[in-house]
């Protein structure tokens, strides 16, 4: 933090413009910089968190703001607190059911992206000093992971409805990295392992309505996708057993797993060490590639596998994007 000397120390006048010219200069590296006339983000987002392919356009959650990339003519556009975003530490992206984005930040809450707009509406403060780290939309509902547990938050009255602080038999406040949606049923990656919980349920207010597996390391992300829900933990990759309501080992070693994504209909996964993972069958998975560092987040849809890493997006199975020529 600059500190604050007394102008007598120094000669009145020149002090005074010094003082102006600092206070420009904290402004720019609070993201901003002036170019021709206008202000533009100078936020660096190589760190992509989650990765959302929709509208024919990539959406990439970063550290310094939303990141925008078209595919058909290779450009890069960035949204910022200029734009009206809550907060440029964003965390995590969902579409809901109107076809608007929403976007996590962390501590400085939701910011909604509606279709064919430029700019956010006005932030949503509920979510305030929490990191939104995940978020699953079903309708106009969303559900918003943090540190705290879930909350189910309706987009059209902008208000909290319920908050689930108690996931079954998992301690209170369990931290939530991940959520989805299938088949009515909202699962969750925590720190103590996986919770899941029927939606038509008539209280989820109430611990006993939500099934948990326990693990003994963290769960980073969950997957669904042909009736089949896949864990990545901190030990190895796992799947759901409908039968037994517990889950199994699905991979042979006990690396650790950061993201899970979808390509050619087939789970994908990412390991710590930057190694990329396609499912085969129950329990077998072969290397698809090696290489991308820390992979954060990666796309669920048809078409490219989308990738955010640490230093920025990348792709399996098409060119990859040029770079964003992002500042140091």
């Amino acid at each position: 933090m600059l500190s604050r000397r007394h102008p007598s120390a120094f000669g009145g006048g020149s002090i005074r413009v010094c003082g102006v010219a600092l206070a420009l200069v904290l402004l720019a590296t609070d993201a901003m910089a002036q170019d021709d006339g206008a202000w533009s983000a100078h936020t660096s987002m190589r760190p992509v968190e989650q990765v959302l392919y929709h509208g024919g356009e990539v959406w990439c959650a970063t550290g310094g703001g939303v990141l925008r990339y078209d595919p058909e003519t290779a450009e890069y556009g960035r949204l910022t607190r200029l734009q009206g975003l809550a907060g440029n530490r964003v965390l995590s992206i969902a579409v809901d059911g109107a076809g608007d984005l929403w976007f996590g930040t962390e501590g400085m809450g939701l910011s909604r992206l509606r279709q064919g707009q430029t700019r956010f509406d006005p932030p949503v403060l509920a979510f305030a000093g929490l990191a939104a780290k995940a978020l699953v939309a079903v309708g106009h509902h969303l559900f918003v992971g943090t540190e705290l547990g879930i909350s189910l938050f309706l987009a059209d009255e902008l208000v909290v409805s319920e908050s689930y602080q108690q996931l079954g038999d998992f301690p209170r406040n369990t931290a939530v990295h991940s959520l989805v949606t299938a088949g009515g049923v909202l699962w969750a990656a925590t720190d103590e392992g996986v919770a899941w919980a029927d939606l038509s349920s008539p209280n989820l207010l109430d611990p006993d309505r939500w099934d948990t597996w326990a693990h003994t390391a963290a769960v980073e992300d969950v997957l669904t996708v042909g009736g089949l829900v896949l864990a990545a933990t901190e030990t190895g990759l796992f799947r759901f057993q409908p039968e037994s309501g517990s889950f199994l080992r699905d991979n042979a070693s006990s690396a650790s797993f950061t993201s899970l994504g979808v390509w050619q209909g087939l789970p994908m996964a990412a390991s710590a060490g930057g190694e990329l993972f396609q499912r085969v069958k129950d329990g077998q998975w072969r290397r698809l590639a090696l290489g991308f560092g820390k992979i954060r987040g990666m796309s669920r849809n048809a078409g490219p596998l989308w990738i955010g890493t640490q230093t920025g997006l990348t792709s399996h199975g098409s060119p990859a994007p040029p770079a964003p020529q992002e500042p140091p």
